[in-house]
């Protein structure tokens, strides 16, 4: 599978998920345009440069719309509008319902649901005029039921339904739309929140769905939308 001349953006892309998810795309030859609100993002993009990657990078919090939108420019600028779009950033900060007030909720909410709209949102025009693109989510299986953290819970479903209306939308432009849905990953993220007392059972590595995002978008999968 190659994604040679491709310019593949993935947002969280200084987290566990992401930096997987980065280095599969640029080892199939794409050029990778990394987003993430946290600084450590510039290093690491320096990283996959050092060992012959092509990739630039932008701090943005994908919450924020307008800073997407500057990122999204800045991004394009340097390697060329974005052919595919990695939805990947999201967190969890509130464990339960009785722990989330508004101003949480509103922050997971922000953090997940909202900074996908915000990126797909700043990708579409591009997508709309060359008429080719491919929007793939990373979701969670806590979307699909109840499963703790429930605005983040909430904001994964929501971004089911984002997907299947993206697919339903802009699919007549040939622009695709899916979203994966994996279980625990064990990420630094997840690593930080073992204290809680947790079954046995065997935790995925941060690498070990990376390449689902690539089958959904290789050429050879043109049917699968809105999945």
């Amino acid at each position: 599978m190659s994604f040679k001349g491709k310019i593949v953006a993935v947002t969280g892309a200084a987290g566990g998920i992401g930096q997987s998810v980065c280095r599969y795309f640029a080892g199939e030859g794409a050029a990778i345009a990394a987003i993430d609100k946290n600084a450590s993002v510039k290093s690491f993009a320096s990283e996959l440069k050092h060992e012959g990657m092509k990739i630039a990078y932008a701090v943005a919090d994908v919450g924020d719309a307008e800073a997407v939108k500057k990122a999204v420019a800045h991004l394009a600028a340097e390697l060329g509008p974005v052919d595919i779009l990695i939805n990947n950033a999201g967190f969890s900060d509130h464990p339960t319902l009785m722990q989330t007030d508004p101003k949480g909720w509103q922050a997971d909410m922000n953090g997940n649901l909202n900074g996908a709209y915000n990126c797909a949102y700043a990708v579409l025009p591009s997508m709309q005029q060359r008429r080719s693109g491919s929007i793939i989510a990373v979701g969670s299986v806590n979307g699909l039921s109840a499963l703790g953290d429930p605005a983040y819970s909430a904001a994964k479903a929501g971004m089911i339904s984002l997907t299947k209306s993206l697919a339903l939308e802009y699919g007549r432009y040939g622009i695709r739309s899916n979203i994966v849905l994996p279980a625990t990953v064990r990420t630094p993220l997840w690593a930080s929140r073992t204290a809680k007392r947790l079954p046995r059972f065997r935790c995925g590595g941060r690498g070990d769905g990376r390449g689902t995002p690539g089958r959904l978008r290789a050429d050879g999968r043109q049917y699968r939308h809105g999945a």
